[in-house]
């Protein structure tokens, strides 16, 4: 197979949305305090995504090195792994991962010039969240702490970037918008982590599905679903959001399907299902602060 193509199915571009999801909500926040740089907004959006991507790339590369990931297991059944495939050997697929850190890194460093040392310190914390998730010793995904940091990755780390390099400044608002974001981002790892269960119990890997017993486990992927229409329920009578913010609540049937299938029986493709709600409910928010800046 093509390398580059190896590489883009590798990296899981249909969880790139709930990237791009983020980026766009922290950048719609700034257009109150000013106009839009497209400059800035093209290279967070290429830096995030390419961050996203290599981040799935070298959570693939130690899960397979440390015998998590293999032939026959619940992922390699689901969605092409890399290495499982044959695609690459380990020291190439790692080679790649730190090409991708470095562009990534170099786009942080041009935007710290553009728009402030803090982007720099997003950007410092989310390498580390990214490499230490699976690699460097600390591997906290296998410690049962990878909801968590994806929940601050994803939601106030990417949403209030996102803003600050618009904006120059920090605020209140982007972080608590940025919640229900992170919320859903995180519930896609834990659907994951529900399907993987008996799996990972049998290789030592400790994940919230597997530190509680299935039905536990279940009720906290429900209660983070009403959470997460809670928060947004909140901001927008707190007036952090204009109404135009129930346009969001267009997505709870999807999440009440999705809560009535996990019920039943954890899909193969529970963290891409998941990884729906997260993108509709992001394009929905996303549309919901463009009619507010616009109308």
């Amino acid at each position: 197979m093509n390398k580059l193509k190896a590489l883009l199915i590798g990296s899981r571009p249909w969880s790139y949305p709930m990237t791009l999801a983020s980026v766009l909500v922290g950048t719609l926040l700034a257009l109150e305090t000013g106009g839009l740089n497209f400059l800035n907004l093209g290279l967070v959006v290429l830096g995030t995504v390419l961050f996203h991507g290599t981040t799935n790339l070298i959570n693939d590369y130690y899960d397979y090195s440390s015998g998590v990931d293999k032939a026959g297991s619940p992922t390699a059944k689901y969605r092409k792994q890399p290495l499982v495939e044959g695609w690459f050997e380990g020291k190439e697929l790692l080679a790649y991962c730190v090409i991708g850190y470095a562009v990534v890194t170099a786009i942080g460093i041009y935007l710290t010039f553009r728009s402030g040392p803090l982007v720099l310190v997003f950007g410092m914390l989310g390498l580390a969240a990214s490499y230490l998730y699976t690699g460097g010793g600390v591997q906290y995904k296998y410690l049962g702490w990878g909801e968590f940091s994806v929940l601050i990755v994803w939601g106030p780390l990417m949403v209030t970037g996102a803003y600050y390099v618009q904006a120059g400044a920090l605020a209140l608002d982007p972080v608590l918008v940025s919640l229900p974001l992170g919320l859903l981002v995180a519930l896609v790892l834990l659907a994951n982590n529900l399907r993987d269960r008996e799996y990972d119990e049998k290789a030592g890997v400790n994940t919230i599905a597997t530190l509680l017993d299935k039905k536990d486990a279940l009720i906290i992927y429900f209660i983070l679903i009403m959470v997460t229409y809670s928060t947004l329920g909140y901001l927008i009578v707190a007036g952090v959001l204009s109404p135009w913010g129930l346009l969001g609540f267009l997505s709870s049937p999807l999440a009440y399907r999705l809560m009535k299938r996990f019920f039943v029986e954890i899909p193969d493709d529970a963290d891409a299902q998941t990884a729906k709600l997260d993108v509709v409910f992001g394009a929905l928010l996303t549309i919901s602060l463009v009619f507010e800046n616009v109308i």
